[in-house]
């Protein structure tokens, strides 16, 4: 090494300390112990500590960001090579610099990064007396392992580590080839290089390697070189095992710098390989949300969605970076592919790694019991579920079909339903959209998943709830099965009740956001902003949800009061997080003809007894649901016993369960015996069951706690028993395959009568059997108008002025036999009449035969289809909805259907003849011939009229620019909201962080 020494660079190494303890001081040692002639030694402190000096070395200090210090170093000295250390490194030998750089100028390398290995487990078997004299000797017994050799990533830009947890060092890798990055545990950097590239983005400062390997992705592109130097060892202070694993953890699961990780894709990927590399991204962050959800890690999650919304935050800078690049680059993303790994890296550690990702759930679920349960309730669900996945999901009730322009529908103003009154759709659509995105634009997979997801999202909240208030896995696992048991999430798929299913879905998360801070003290404002977006999320498809919060909120106070300690936090919290999710909707509520909250129903049947509810029977034939009202006395008579046996906040929360449960049987037998119309039974239920299940779930822990100093011997054998009978009418639930959903239903018939996009459909019948939001007809019938229906008309809507003339024309059945013509105007081609949700349903809601017989007479309707529970009517003369007449036609009393001309069906343009153009549709619309705009007349006191001499013509709606802003500002709130809680959820992990220290 001496002629190396003679002519030697100048080497700053800069010593980043995030904590000044022993194991830095170690650090510090070895570089000091270094036989490099020209070295100079800084230490950054991380760690916002007050020291001056740390081994006779100045502190610097009062950073903000790591760039900022190491611009400082480099423009006061400007050294030839830079090396960054962090601590727990140790270097080797005394050469292990040297090393470095002569590789560096050897192999003109950028950067350099050194041999890393374990520096705790390196001897392995029995010691050797005679080591010193012996070195075959003491070579037999040595194993390095591999802690630390260099980096790769996937195209996604998730970390690779080149060396295998575990790996002996064999020399494998000893070579002089390129690699695509070094970490920056240790890497040496030239000089010129790093002020070239601008130093480390600012933006990741604080990132374990995600700087160290941007700015080795951008040395690339620069067309620099980056390598090892195999003769320069170093040695970790940490063990190797258990620092992979947590790299490959961070891999798998999105990891706190997932954000800094997009950063660096979109900044160093052309435009063009962005277009390939971001639908990618997408996925793997999809697969990190849906791991993170099973696993119950609901603050990664939250990290995965805040840093794609922060990426598009960042946009300017993230331009600013791109164009700063562009200056230097010389070669192309090609090129760069060769260092990438392929495949998706998070799914192939997943994958490999079978033993850590194994303790990894095992260590999420608390136990390899309940992580078995988990496995249960997927495989049953899965296997109750396969005819609904592999076949047609039936069109039952409120289970429309899905359709592909979601987005489009929520963001214009038109309202198809009706007879096209402007104004705001229910944000579900946006839901949705999104939902259908997920699935890349398959309807019918979207749409089976989402009805059944809804039962899964209900079962994980349970879990969550309980997670909070039960120190029993056993008890987490009891509760969870209990609701998922209930009948009435089955009932309502059986009736195609999507509100059902939403507040089966949301009732747990309300109830887990209202109570927690009694668990999580200090939490108030996190949780209130979740339950914020909870109800905003859940109103979105049901206002009922509204309902549900405020019964929660009384069945709190109530409770609390009970127990002796009375609180107001809940109110408080309720109330804000009703109006957070109140803003989050408040579009819905801007509607012009006024407000409708939730569609009209007349008074519930009166035909069950307080006895049925109690055990929830209400008169399905469910296979297996009558074992569960057996057992549900059981199970209530052992919490009745439990509830004078618990102590302390289980005794807390077994009364929340009771009064949750004994409120709600009370709520539903008022709407049997007709005193509120507000929502249909097994909807008014799911409290009750909510409190069961958190009721059973307590139950457990009384057994396991405080029986267990009763001495009560037998308190296994009854929990496992318990357990074991509460599952068993589920199982008979799955085996048909269908949770209670019919083989057969309408789809035919709905096809047939929605075949023309440029017609409409009236339906009349039971609330609880219309297929879409309806309004009231009589006192036991409602009404709605439909074209081309699916799911998004099934929000409610208030009625326009062409829906209150059809309900005018609909009470003149009796007085004349020519309604048909006069419903042809409102472009109703067909009318349906529905008794029964499908063709085998055992409940009913027969229409009076003087009304039907009265459509019967009417002569110029044609009968065309009768099938059990559905009868309908053709009106052959409807109008189109957009329909070209000859002028004057339309003030005539009848009009031929010879002399309409359809136009605008399949395009908003083509060439039509001279005439009067009819719209009948009450929406803004713009209509111009050759260009020119042709002003409307109103006709029929809805629709409208224009008077052209042909040609070239264009009809299209206008949305407008009052409406899109309300939209943008309702997203832009929701992003807010996003925001302020994932803001949230760090400072309270990093105060949690802390306080572990």
């Amino acid at each position: 090494m001496a002629s190396f020494e003679e002519n030697s660079l100048t080497v700053h190494a800069v010593f980043l300390a995030r904590q000044l303890n022993q194991a830095a001081e170690k650090t510090l040692e070895s570089i000091n112990s270094q036989d490099y002639p020209n070295l100079a030694v800084s230490v950054i402190d991380l760690s916002a500590s007050e020291a001056k000096d740390f081994c006779g070395l100045p502190v610097r200090s009062g950073f903000k960001k790591l760039s900022e210090a190491t611009d400082s170093i480099l423009k006061a000295e400007n050294p030839s090579f830079v090396l960054f250390v962090t601590e727990g490194i140790i270097f080797g030998g005394a050469d292990a610099i040297s090393q470095m750089v002569e590789e560096a100028i050897s192999s003109n390398k950028a950067v350099v990064g050194p041999k890393i290995l374990d520096g705790l487990n390196v001897i392995e078997g029995t010691e050797n007396e005679n080591a010193d004299e012996d070195e075959d000797a003491q070579n037999s017994v040595t194993h390095n392992h591999l802690a630390e050799f260099g980096f790769q990533i996937d195209r996604t830009g998730t970390l690779v580590s080149r060396v295998k947890i575990g790996e002996l060092d064999q020399g494998q890798y000893n070579t002089a080839d390129d690699i695509f990055a070094v970490g920056q545990s240790c890497m040496l950097i030239r000089g010129d290089v790093f002020n070239k590239l601008g130093g480390f983005d600012g933006s990741m400062d604080g990132t374990k390697n995600i700087s160290a390997i941007d700015f080795c992705w951008r040395a690339n592109l620069a067309g620099e070189k980056v390598g090892t130097a195999p003769q320069a060892i170093c040695r970790t202070q940490v063990e190797h095992l258990k620092r992979n694993q947590s790299e490959r953890a961070r891999s798998q699961f999105m990891h706190p710098d997932y954000f800094a990780q997009l950063r660096m894709i979109f900044s160093n990927y052309t435009f063009s390989s962005l277009i390939r590399v971001v639908p990618r991204a997408m996925l793997v962050a999809l697969f990190g949300i849906i791991t993170n959800i099973l696993t119950l890690s609901f603050k990664k999650v939250a990290v995965v969605i805040f840093s794609w919304v922060a990426i598009f935050f960042t946009f300017f800078q993230t331009i600013k970076k791109r164009q700063e690049i562009k200056l230097y680059r010389t070669i192309s993303d090609g090129e760069i592919k060769g260092f990438q790994v392929r495949g998706f890296a998070p799914l192939s550690l997943f994958l490999e790694e079978a033993e850590f990702s194994t303790t990894a759930i095992r260590k999420f679920f608390h136990g390899r019991g309940v992580w078995l349960t988990w496995v249960c309730i997927l495989a049953v669900f899965v296997f109750g579920s396969r005819h609904l996945i592999t076949q047609t999901f039936p069109q039952i009730g409120e289970l429309l079909p899905f359709q592909s322009h979601f987005f489009s529908d929520w963001f214009s103003s038109h309202q198809s339903q009706g007879t096209g009154a402007d104004g705001f759709s229910a944000n579900a659509g946006f839901w949705l959209g999104l939902w259908h995105l997920i699935f890349f634009g398959a309807d019918w997979l979207a749409r089976t998943m989402f009805f059944l997801a809804l039962l899964i999202i209900g079962a994980v909240g349970v879990w969550h709830l309980l997670n909070n208030i039960s120190k029993r896995p056993a008890g987490k696992a009891v509760g969870t099965v209990a609701y998922l048991l209930m009948p009435l999430p089955y009932i309502a798929l059986g009736r195609g009740d999507l509100t059902g299913l939403i507040i089966y879905a949301c009732a747990p998360f309300v109830l887990t956001f209202l109570i927690r801070h009694l668990v999580q003290k200090g939490h108030l404002i996190l949780q209130t902003l979740l339950l914020g977006l909870t109800i905003g999320i859940g109103a979105a498809f049901s206002f009922e949800v509204f309902a549900l919060l405020a019964f929660m909120m009384a069945g709190c106070l109530v409770a609390s009061f009970i127990s002796g300690v009375l609180n107001f936090k809940v109110i408080a919290i309720g109330t804000v997080g009703a109006g957070l999710g109140f803003m989050l909707n408040i579009t819905h509520f801007f509607n012009s003809k006024g407000v409708q909250f939730w569609q009209w129903r007349p008074p519930a049947a009166g035909n069950l007894e307080f006895y049925d509810l109690l055990n929830f029977d209400l008169g399905e034939n469910l296979f297996g649901g009558q074992v569960l009202g057996y057992l549900t006395f059981g199970f209530l008579g052992a919490c009745l016993i439990l509830l004078f046996v618990a102590k302390g906040q289980r005794s807390v929360w077994l009364i929340h369960g009771w009064i949750l449960y004994l409120g709600a049987i009370v709520l539903a037998w008022a709407a049997e015996l007709g005193w509120h119309r507000f929502l249909p039974t097994h909807i008014l239920l799911v409290p009750a069951a909510l409190g069961l299940a958190i009721a059973l779930g307590i139950g457990v822990d009384v057994l396991s706690i405080d029986l267990a100093k009763k001495r009560f011997g037998f308190r296994r054998i009854v929990i496992v028993v318990a357990a074991i009978s509460a599952a068993i009418p589920v199982l008979f639930l799955s085996l048909d395959g269908r949770w209670n959903l019919p083989a057969s239903d309408y789809s035919t018939t709905y096809t047939t009568i929605n075949s023309s996009a440029n017609k409409r459909v009236l339906w009349i019948g039971h609330p609880d059997v219309l297929p879409l939001s309806s309004w009231q007809f009589d006192d036991n019938l409602a009404f709605s108008v439909s074209n081309d229906f699916d799911i998004t008309d099934r929000w409610s809507r208030p009625a326009d002025a062409g829906t209150e003339l059809i309900r005018g024309e609909l009470n003149r059945l009796s007085e004349e036999d020519r309604v048909g013509s006069r419903l042809a105007f409102f472009s109703i081609s067909h009318i349906v009449l529905k008794e029964q949700l499908f063709p085998t349903a055992d409940r009913s809601f027969p229409i009076d035969k003087n009304l039907l017989s009265q459509f019967e007479s009417q002569l110029d309707l044609k009968q065309v289809s009768t099938r059990e529970g559905i009868v309908v009517f053709e009106n052959s003369g409807a109008v189109p909805i957009y329909a070209n007449l000859p002028s004057g036609l339309l003030e005539q009393a009848s009009i031929n259907p010879r002399d309409i001309e359809e136009v605008f069906s399949n395009s908003d343009q083509e060439r039509i003849s001279t005439g009067d153009l009819f719209v009948g549709d009450s929406g803004n619309w713009n209509f111009q011939v050759s260009g020119a705009k042709v002003e409307s007349e109103p006709v029929f006191g809805f629709a409208k009229k224009y008077s052209h001499s042909g040609g070239t013509a264009t009809l299209r709606y206008e949305t407008s620019s009052t409406h899109k802003l309300w939209l943008g500002f309702q997203v832009a709130l929701l992003l807010l909201l996003i925001f302020l809680t994932v803001i949230q959820i760090r400072r309270i992990a990093k105060k949690s962080a802390e306080g572990n220290k």
